[in-house]
């Protein structure tokens, strides 16, 4: 019969078969046979699921043991804590484990693998300390409050009566300009030079053809 998903006391069986043939100089293999015949399993699953809890925990093969239910939750009420205070996982991760990096290493593993295979279980802690959980949407996280359609649209009137002001006032300094560009050549010629007048009308054509 095939069987998929482990619980907490077949891994600690499983470890604790992989301890007692590390004391006696028993091999892995001969581990993972025992644990398929008493669990009902297959020697390779048995052997992928064991790397995969090495993996998880950054440990190695002669080091590693699961987490027990209390020292699972204990890392958790100290990492969402430590979340909340603006601390990294990281740094919570070495604080718990009093400096040794190689255990922060498993500490952080741990939860890491928490967050992405029993957000449930994240979210119970949080609730329980009156925390935020990771896995709640950043705006509810950072306590801003979603826009209802009502305030959006004032939002928007709001600045449609803007853009409408600043569009008012283009169309009156186009005004002035527009004028200023049909003044009679003659005019600017009697109170500048010929060149200044040139030079003048010009710039008069330029700012009325910028203004179209």
């Amino acid at each position: 019969m095939k069987k998929s998903g482990w619980s907490t006391d077949e891994d600690r069986l499983l470890s604790e078969l992989a301890a007692a043939a590390e004391r006696s100089g028993g091999s892995l293999s001969g581990v993972f046979r025992e644990a398929a015949d008493m669990l009902g399993r297959r020697p390779d699953s048995v052997r992928n699921h064991y790397y995969a809890m090495l993996r998880e925990s950054g440990e190695s093969a002669a080091q590693f043991r699961p987490f027990t239910k209390e020292e699972t939750e204990r890392l958790v009420s100290h990492m969402l804590r430590r979340k909340a205070e603006g601390c990294s996982v990281r740094r919570a991760a070495l604080e718990l484990a009093g400096g040794d990096v190689s255990l922060m290493l498993r500490y952080q593993n741990k939860y890491r693998s928490l967050l992405a295979k029993k957000p449930r279980l994240i979210d119970e802690i949080a609730e329980s300390l009156d925390l935020p959980s990771p896995s709640a949407p950043e705006s509810k996280l950072c306590g801003a409050e979603p826009l209802d359609r009502r305030t959006l649209m004032a939002m928007l009137e709001a600045k449609n009566a803007e853009l409408k002001k600043q569009h008012e006032r283009f169309m009156l300094l186009h005004a002035m300009f527009t004028k200023l560009c049909e003044l009679d050549r003659g005019l600017i010629a009697g109170f500048t030079s010929s060149a200044e007048a040139a030079q003048l009308q010009k710039l008069i054509d330029r700012i009325s053809a910028g203004m179209k």
